[in-house]
C-alpha cells in the first residue's frame, strides 16, 4: 500500500464510450475535494485543494497534471500557486482578476457606488460580492498567467 499525504483517495473508471482507459481519482485534502482525470502519465486536475502538489501526487503514485482547470476560483479550490511549473491553468472567464490577485481585483473591492440611487434596482450586487461583503477571495498564492474558458454547454477555450 502506498503512503499518501491526502485524507482520502478514491478511484472510478470512466465508461469506455466516454474516455477509454481513463480514471477519475477523487482527492480529499484539507476538507475539500479535487479530481484528477488520468491515463498513464496524461493527467488533468479539476480544481486544486491545499496539499495537492506534484510531490504529493507522485508520493501517492499519481501522475502530475499538464493542465489544471478550475470550476471556480477561491482560496479553497485554487491552491496550487506556482507548484505546477509549466502546467496550463484555466479559469472561468471573468475570474482572472481574482486568480491573479491583481490591481483589477482590488478595484472590484470598492464598496462605494457611483450611482447610489440605483440601490433599489441593484440591491448592492457587486462583481465579487453583495452590499459591501466580499464573496470571492483570491487563492492563497496568485495563479501564474491563467488562461480562460467560457463555461456552459457550448464552452470553448480562449
Amino acid at each position: 500500500m502506498l503512503f499518501h499525504p491526502f485524507s482520502q483517495i478514491s478511484y472510478h473508471e470512466l465508461p469506455p464510450e466516454i474516455l477509454p482507459g481513463f480514471k477519475i481519482t477523487r482527492i480529499h485534502s484539507s476538507g475539500k475535494n479535487c479530481h484528477l482525470i488520468h491515463a498513464g502519465e496524461l493527467a488533468l486536475l479539476i480544481n486544486c485543494v491545499e496539499g495537492v502538489t506534484p510531490q504529493a501526487l507522485k508520493q501517492a503514485g499519481l501522475p502530475v497534471p499538464g493542465e489544471i482547470w478550475h470550476t471556480e476560483v477561491s482560496s479553497q479550490l485554487a491552491a496550487e500557486g506556482d507548484h505546477f511549473a509549466g502546467a496550463v491553468i484555466q479559469v472561468p472567464a471573468g475570474f482572472q482578476e481574482v486568480a491573479t490577485d491583481s490591481e483589477a481585483y482590488r478595484s472590484l473591492l470598492n464598496t462605494t457606488w457611483e450611482h447610489p440611487e440605483d440601490w433599489p434596482r441593484t440591491l448592492g450586487r457587486e462583481p465579487i460580492g453583495i452590499a459591501g461583503s466580499t464573496l470571492l477571495h483570491p487563492p492563497p498564492a496568485p495563479l501564474p498567467a491563467p488562461e480562460t474558458f467560457e463555461p456552459g454547454p457550448n464552452a470553448h477555450l480562449e
